[in-house]
């Protein structure tokens, strides 16, 4: 369990059942010759504990035959007839399935003695005897770690039957045609029906899925891409459309999972695929519909229901207009105010001022109207969550009245126990009618052909996350399946990794008869999904970034924000920090990379470190997170090891800890992050590989709270131009990240900064945060609270737009407008709401 823990991303727990020993030949027609021990069976597992005993679990009861192995058994001369009749296993292992397996083995393969597996289920434990000549295969079963398998067959047949079919989605041919694609009809975003507050480019991503057949959404580390996705599918949901989300990893749809359900509200109107706890809870689920029903939803409760939501949709826009009013008036009242305080003022001045003093009291306050706005926009997104589940609810009631049966066949379907009785009910369900009770799917790439019928255009959006890490291959199947694609992803992040080479690729070209010039564009090796779709987009309007930063501290992002995106993200975490070491950390050891490639010293003060964090949140009930990470596959093994060596279970699973590579942490992230790079002054060959940009980024990209960066080497040896000098130099020589700017400003600004002083506030000027500049930022009682100054006239006069009190709100910074006109005549009455939001 503790392996499996540390390995999450990297292994997978599987049973497998009779063992093949003995030699083989060696890989690519080597002459050596190789030992192997590997099941012909395996079963997906997990373990559990019990009052307090460990179970191993099969989490599917039909085996899957191990082709990889199949295939070195068969010799070439008879290859394809071995391989189209390997016997189909479905559903739980029979007494027939292994007669017709040891036939086949006695009939296909050089293995002797196949007929000891018809004892099963008596089992042996000789897996330790290999034979030293030929090979044997036993009766034997063992639980393994092994590396996480790719379902490649599924994709390859799914290819295969869409080459076949003679058509394909209108994204797949705006994919390879370079063509224009007459995007399908689809209705509006309708974002007064989705809860929380979207960015502008939040909202620009949710109108492309809605209008284009094929766009890109751009996402740098930490800028919510899985809480955008979350919101697209929100609002296509309220718009009677279906959603097809599909991830290369379990992890990435856990997030997303948890972002439907917290965020948007959208419970038990969507299928997660693959994990059997959920389809445990599906199962009770839908047979609950079956037995009992659903509370009736009538059409005059969803009419009431978004009329609620439009009435304060237009309260928020009348409250918006009134503190725009306000803050002219403001603006006005301040340029006069100033007039009259003048030496020479004239008797106009004075009697507007006069005219002014009588006017503010009997005015309505800025942050009276923001408080109002806040509120109605809470309102809002509570009427929003309310509105989502009625319609999902309507669905599932409409579904049982008109369409039992489909249901019933869904039930039948999750519920049978083969792979084969399952696909026929599948196969005989309509998917319109299923997809109305359940419009939205989360499934892995590899799985999907085991999920959903191959039908062209059974989705109105396909939505493809973490696109970097998705191979063009295996993305055309379900884009095949969809109207309209959304390609979310980054660009400056891990692509797929590919064993292909350069040379194996062109012959596949030539022997399909394309052109040298379309190798560029559609490598397998070299480009990912997301760089396929970049390429055929033609306008600029299918395409957008998310800008806004929430991961990280400030100093841990700035070097990634300065050297990869141009410092165009917000960071929204940006707050004034006293601590002059910042959130990075630089550990220089004098530790060396031996011939493996592993540093001992670097692996020694990264478990000290360790050691030290987990005692000082031992009492803590939140304590942090923690990962390791080195680029190089065998330093991160071995501190892998030595985790495994130094800490208990529970202390991992407590931190989450684990070491990988940055391929290994792609889509995670975590609280400390400790990076070891391993190299030495002598490793230059080493540090040839620092240089991939991709893999850099990553690594740099995952800390929440603290970064400690381990090295052994000096960095004035490295190239001027080497991207981990520039990283060590980049924090060495700038000091501190977290300051302010103390321009020469105002007096009204040094004036409210110096009477907040006095009551014990703690002030900044011009303060940056989230890409602005806030006028003053104010700490007290370890809260913060930006003032945005109106109407002195000067450089602070203007107001902020509400698009800033709307960003400040996403980065849980709340702005407390102070015009100057009635700081003057009610300075106290001020300062006391100042107090009061700060206290």
């Amino acid at each position: 369990m503790k392996r499996q823990a540390l390995y999450l991303r990297e292994k997978a727990l599987v049973y497998g059942l009779f063992f093949v020993k003995g030699r083989i030949a060696g890989s690519f027609g080597s002459n050596k010759q190789r030992t192997i021990c590997s099941p012909l069976l395996i079963y997906p597992t997990r373990i559990e504990i019990e009052n307090n005993t460990t179970f191993v679990y099969l989490t599917n009861d039909t085996p899957q035959l191990n082709t990889r192995l199949l295939l070195e058994l068969v010799g070439d001369e008879n290859r394809e007839e071995a391989l189209s009749n390997v016997p189909k296993i479905d559903g739980a292992l029979t007494d027939t399935h292994i007669s017709n397996l040891v036939s086949w083995i006695q009939q296909y393969t050089d293995i002797k003695d196949a007929l000891y597996l018809l004892r099963y289920p008596e089992l042996t434990t000789q897996l330790d005897k290999v034979s030293p000549k030929g090979l044997k295969v036993t009766s034997s079963a063992a639980v393994m770690l092994v590396d996480r398998p790719k379902s490649s067959s599924g994709i390859i047949h799914e290819l295969k039957s869409i080459a076949q079919s003679g058509s394909v989605s209108a994204p797949i041919f705006k994919l390879l045609s370079n063509q224009e694609v007459a995007p399908n009809v689809s209705a509006p975003p309708n974002f007064e029906a989705v809860p929380g507050l979207l960015s502008k480019a939040q909202k620009t991503a949710i109108k492309i899925a809605s209008s284009e057949t094929l766009g890109l959404i751009s996402g740098p580390p930490g800028t919510g891409k899985s809480y955008t996705i979350a919101a697209t599918v929100a609002d296509r949901v309220t718009q009677n459309e279906s959603v097809l989300i599909v991830c290369e990893t379990e992890q990435a749809i856990d997030v997303i999972e948890q972002k439907l359900d917290e965020h948007f509200f959208l419970t038990g109107c969507h299928i997660r695929t693959g994990d059997k706890a959920v389809l445990k809870e599906l199962k009770s689920q839908v047979a609950s519909w079956l037995n009992f029903g659903i509370k009736a939803i009538d059409d005059d409760a969803l009419k009431h229901s978004l009329s609620q939501l439009r009435q304060t949709q237009q309260r928020t826009k009348s409250l918006e207009k009134q503190f725009i009013k306000c803050n002219k008036r403001s603006m006005l009242f301040g340029r006069f105010i100033k007039q009259a305080q003048q030496p020479r003022a004239s008797l106009l001045s004075r009697l507007i001022y006069r005219y002014i003093k009588y006017r503010l009291p009997k005015l309505k306050t800025q942050w009276s109207i923001i408080d109002e706005l806040q509120q109605s926009l809470s309102e809002r997104e509570q009427q929003a969550a309310h509105h989502i589940k009625l319609t999902t609810q309507a669905r599932i009631e409409h579904l049982l009245n008109h369409h039992r049966s489909e249901l019933v066949k869904f039930n039948q379907a999750i519920r049978a126990r083969s792979s084969g009785k399952q696909a026929d009910i599948f196969n005989s369900i309509d998917p319109q009618h299923l997809l109305q009770a359940f419009p939205v799917w989360l499934v892995t790439a590899d799985t999907l052909h085991r999920t959903l019928p191959l039908k062209k255009e059974l989705f109105d959006v396909v939505l493809i996350d973490e696109a970097t890490q998705c191979n063009i291959a295996a993305a055309l199947p379900a884009l095949y399946r969809a109207k309209r694609a959304l390609i979310v992803g980054d660009a400056k992040q891990l692509k797929h990794v590919s064993f292909l080479s350069k040379e194996k690729e062109r012959e596949l070209l030539q022997k399909n008869h394309i052109d040298e010039e379309a190798l560029n564009k559609l490598s397998y090796r070299d480009n990912s999904i997301l760089h396929l779709a970049s390429d055929a987009i033609t306008t600029q309007k299918s395409v957008t970034m998310l800008d806004e930063h929430f991961r990280s501290k400030q100093d841990i992002i700035a070097f990634s924000n300065h050297h990869f995106y141009d410092s165009r993200l917000k960071i929204m975490q940006h707050r004034p920090n006293q601590d002059a070491l910042g959130n990075v950390y630089l550990h220089r050891t004098s530790g060396t990379r031996c011939k493996k490639g592993t540093n001992t010293v670097e692996i020694e003060r990264i478990s000290a470190l360790l050691e030290d964090t987990i005692n000082r949140f031992k009492n803590k009930s939140h304590p942090p997170s923690i990962g390791i990470i080195s680029p190089f596959r065998h330093q991160a093994e071995a501190i892998a090891k030595q985790l495994n060596r130094n800490f208990t279970h529970d202390t991992i699973s407590r931190h989450n800890i684990r070491a990988a590579t940055p391929y290994g942490f792609q889509g995670e992230e975590r609280d400390i992050m400790l990076l070891s790079f391993a190299i030495d002054n002598d490793s230059q060959r080493a540090a040839v590989y620092l240089r991939k940009e991709d893999m850099f980024n990553v690594a740099i990209t995952r800390a929440r709270q603290a970064q400690h960066v381990f090295f052994s080497f000096d960095p004035k040896l490295l190239p001027n131009d080497h991207l981990l000098k520039q990283f060590i130099e980049y924090y060495t020589n700038v000091a501190s990240q977290h300051i302010g700017h103390d321009d020469t400003l105002d007096s009204f600004q040094t004036q409210v900064c110096k009477t907040l002083n006095e009551r014990g506030v703690q002030t900044w000027k011009s303060y940056p945060i989230a890409g602005r500049k806030v006028d003053i930022l104010c700490h007290a009682n370890d809260k913060r609270l930006a003032i945005d100054l109106i109407g002195f006239p000067g450089p602070w006069q203007d107001y902020f737009e509400l698009e800033t009190y709307k960003l400040f709100n996403r980065a849980n910074l709340s702005i407390f407008p102070l015009s100057y006109g009635l700081w003057v005549e009610q300075q106290e009455r001020c300062l006391d709401e100042i107090i009061k939001r700060l206290s």
